[in-house]
């Protein structure tokens, strides 16, 4: 087995996670198919017995086949209404992404929201993810994520947030990756409390004998041991992710929460 750690949170706390997690699993470079295109996921919410469209993401792709765009949309009164979108930019000499802009619609148009731009070593491995914030009409740089290796390829990421009433960087989330066969199989979220890293949350990845993965569980950590809270279960059509359903525990009961249709273009 192989431990792999890095972090995340804040404002865009779970934004930033998401991202940077992403980013350490495809290496922060382009998310790319070479024969069908990811172009729309649909999500779709249960609502007295019945499945009903909520949001919907879209890609768009560069001529290299890397996602340029993505829009996220939600459904209102039968309209699909903008909410936010990412775009993103690759470095014209590795090829690798190199900055990711988040947008919020606003009044009719986008608006500028986070930055996030990396940093790599003469190995082309992320060190750094530097998350700016667009205020006043300028980039002020709030959040960072920090990378290091070490032999075995364990990774330890910790962001640190600027704290403008103390006027210092401080850290405060950190991820754990474990990995077992070049696969992911859990991931162990930490907050920083009292001076010490103490576990949040908890991830588990199942595969299937493809090396598919067909679950992932997140679990809350608690002083009563690890409570299972959400499951997402997916299936595949031809090598492709095609469906996947989310489920929620509530008091001991699993309940269906979504599901998610993926639609793909040559």
């Amino acid at each position: 087995m192989k431990f792999k750690t890095t972090d995340m949170h804040h404002p865009g706390k779970l934004l930033a996670r998401g991202l940077l997690m992403l980013t350490l699993c495809l290496g922060f470079s382009a998310q790319t198919l070479t024969a069908q295109h990811l172009t729309k996921t649909v999500i779709k919410y249960r609502s007295e017995g019945k499945w009903k469209e909520s949001r919907q993401e879209l890609n768009a792709y560069d001529s290299r086949d890397r996602i340029s765009e993505t829009i996220y949309q939600s459904k209102k009164d039968c309209t699909w209404v903008n909410q936010t979108k990412m775009t993103f930019a690759y470095d014209t000499s590795s090829g690798l992404e190199k900055e990711r802009i988040y947008y919020q619609w606003k009044n009719d148009r986008w608006v500028a929201n986070l930055r996030f731009r990396a940093e790599r070593d003469h190995e082309n491995r992320l060190i750094q993810e530097n998350i700016d914030q667009f205020k006043n009409g300028e980039w002020t740089l709030s959040r960072k994520n920090a990378t290091g290796y070490w032999p075995g390829s364990n990774v330890k990421s910790v962001q640190t947030y600027f704290d403008p009433k103390e006027d210092q960087w401080t850290e405060n989330y950190q991820d754990r990756y474990l990995f077992e066969d070049q696969k992911l199989i859990e991931k162990t979220g930490y907050k920083m409390k009292s001076g010490t890293w103490q576990k949040s949350l908890l991830t588990r990845y199942g595969y299937d004998d493809q090396g598919n993965r067909i679950t992932e569980t997140l679990n809350r950590v608690t002083q009563d041991g690890i409570l299972e809270w959400r499951k997402t279960s997916f299936t595949y059509s031809n090598g492709l992710k095609d469906k996947a359903l989310v489920t929620v525990n509530k008091n001991g009961q699993w309940h269906e929460s979504e599901r998610h249709v993926y639609h793909y273009q040559q």
